[in-house]
C-alpha cells in the first residue's frame, strides 16, 4: 500500500487485519476475511464505501 496500491491483503496466511481490504480514502474496513472466509463485506451494488462513497473498483 505504501508504494500505491489501493487493495492489498495478504492472503494465504493467518492475519485477519492482513487480509482485510481498507477503503483507501477513508481506511474503513470493506471486505474482512479470516483465513479462507469472508466474514464482511461491506460494498454496495453501487461499488462504493458506504462511509465515504469513494468509487472500489470491480463487479459488485
Amino acid at each position: 500500500m505504501e508504494e500505491g496500491l489501493h487493495f492489498v491483503y495478504t492472503g494465504n496466511v493467518f492475519n485477519r487485519e492482513g487480509d482485510t481490504t481498507f477503503c483507501p480514502a477513508c481506511g474503513a474496513s470493506l471486505i474482512v476475511r479470516d483465513w479462507y472466509a469472508i466474514l464482511s463485506d461491506r460494498i454496495g451494488p453501487d461499488g462504493c464505501c458506504p462511509d465515504c462513497g469513494a468509487v472500489v473498483p470491480g463487479h459488485w
